[in-house]
């Protein structure tokens, strides 16, 4: 259907851990994750990369991509404190202690990230499981702590750390990055060989046909002076 209306480009995105949200582990005696819920998130997100596949080599033109980020996010949930930061000039760093919790606890260290990976910030008292956020729930006193914003969703910090790390597998540039150093002009154009763009045979003689999206070769080119002229 999407592709009938003109779609291309498309990215599916994946199932996090599903097990480990705070309505499934609420629902479970001992508070843990559901392992069975996360299996089943696993074995969907393993069909639909192969359905991303399948679409991308039978529809003409199609790019369709899977955006996996179930492991980075498990990882989140598992270990919060390894997404945030300690400041230097409050603590020691934390890299040199194998469990940040007792360095909190021990010390008075500020932290920065995630502090909170099973309980949502947006609450109805203490009733649990309380759905979704409505106007009678109330807020953590810091949002940007929590992985969980409700019973079901991350937050906004959490979904950015799942976001980058799409970004990355996927490769893409984010459309602010500043340009490559391969990109970015030589300062030092007289040391360097100058080099010139050779388009294959048929190719205009436009400045498109050298431009970075068309099929170029690039060959080295070093000026050498005049024979000199025979004297009379």
């Amino acid at each position: 259907m999407l592709h009938k209306l003109g779609a291309r480009k498309l990215i599916f995105f994946g199932l996090g851990p599903m097990g480990c949200i705070p309505l499934e582990r609420v629902m479970n005696t001992n508070y843990t994750c559901q392992d069975s819920v996360n299996k089943l998130a696993m074995s969907f997100n393993d069909n639909t990369k192969q359905l991303m596949q399948d679409l991308s080599a039978q529809l003409p033109n199609a790019t369709f991509q899977f955006g996996d980020a179930y492991n980075e996010f498990a990882d989140l949930i598992a270990n919060p404190l390894k997404h945030g930061r300690f400041l230097p000039n409050y603590c020691l760093i934390d890299s040199l202690f194998p469990e940040p919790q007792k360095l909190i606890r021990n010390f008075s260290c500020v932290l920065t990230g995630f502090s909170n990976a099973d309980s949502p910030c947006c609450r109805l008292g203490r009733i649990r499981p309380s759905l979704t956020c409505t106007p009678a729930s109330s807020l953590c006193k810091e949002r940007s702590k929590y992985v969980f914003w409700d019973e079901y969703h991350p937050t906004e910090a959490a979904n950015q750390v799942i976001a980058n790390a799409i970004i990355k597998k996927l490769s893409f540039r984010p459309l602010n990055a500043p340009p490559s150093a391969a990109a970015a002009p030589s300062n030092n154009t007289a040391s360097s060989p100058a080099t010139t763009s050779v388009a294959p045979a048929g190719a205009p003689s436009s400045p498109t046909a050298l431009s970075p999206a068309s099929s170029t070769t690039t060959v080295p080119f070093i000026a050498t002076p005049p024979a000199p002229t025979p004297s009379s």
